[in-house]
């Protein structure tokens, strides 16, 4: 009789970590990265209506590179993170797991020299934000991420005078209150977006300014019309928007 001699076999399992789709930088918490055009810091501003400033904590230069940062705010509170840093040319990456108020983070009041335009904004967790009040303001990409926004509340001028915004991003409006001026200003856009308004109870210049849509209007202005009949009337939600059918 022939007996099979035994073997001790370790069985070692290799499990090849997934990255985040919304971190693939693997960065640590409340941090996003940039890279400037002139190799220092961004540059910080001041709100001349507001008083708010700038608020970042630290940025800390990638080692290696000469002009890429990590920039640091601790907590959940963005807003004005980095606030119209116009020595910014590109925007690489962020974790923002947990942040729920990106007001004014990214508001570009003061502009980019022309040569040097931010043309491409990434894709970063925005599940638990509530308030995205003028967060890309002046922004001037094309098209923006489909950002997670089902929490989000308030969204006045959220994408307002980003001028070079052809397509609306595919959005999450459903929480939404205040969507005033959300789109206006919004030059190159073709299409007014079929956004949920079932919550909207202010949308004063939601879509001013967009002259060049071609289609979208009329079905949006029908959803707001029954909701806000005076904003429609005397707030200017459509005023020279373009083609209303």
């Amino acid at each position: 009789t022939f007996v099979m001699p035994k073997h001790d076999v370790t069985v070692t399992a290799v499990f090849e970590a997934i990255p985040d789709p919304y971190n693939p930088l693997n960065l640590p918490p409340y941090t996003i990265r940039v890279r400037t055009r002139d190799g220092n810091p961004p540059n910080r501003s001041t709100d001349e209506y507001s008083g708010n400033t700038t608020s970042y904590e630290t940025a800390t230069r990638v080692p290696g590179t000469t002009n890429v940062f990590d920039i640091y705010k601790a907590g959940p509170d963005w807003s004005y993170i980095l606030y119209s840093s116009n020595n910014i040319i590109e925007f690489l990456g962020a974790n923002s797991r947990g942040v729920t108020n990106m007001s004014h983070a990214f508001s570009n009041d003061y502009g980019w020299p022309t040569d040097q335009l931010v043309t491409y904004m990434p894709i970063f967790d925005t599940s638990a934000v509530t308030d995205m009040n003028s967060t890309f303001y002046h922004i001037l990409v094309s098209s923006f991420p489909n950002y997670d926004t089902h929490n989000v509340t308030n969204m006045y001028g959220t994408f307002y005078m980003c001028t070079q915004l052809v397509h609306a991003p595919n959005i999450d409006t459903s929480k939404v209150t205040n969507m005033s001026r959300i789109l206006s200003g919004c030059t190159q856009m073709k299409e007014v977006p079929n956004y949920n308004v079932s919550s909207v109870t202010q949308a004063n210049w939601a879509f001013e300014d967009c002259n060049r849509v071609e289609s979208g209007a009329l079905a949006m202005y029908n959803k707001l019309k029954n909701r806000l009949p005076d904003e429609l009337t005397h707030l200017h939600t459509f005023r020279y928007c373009g083609n209303l059918t």
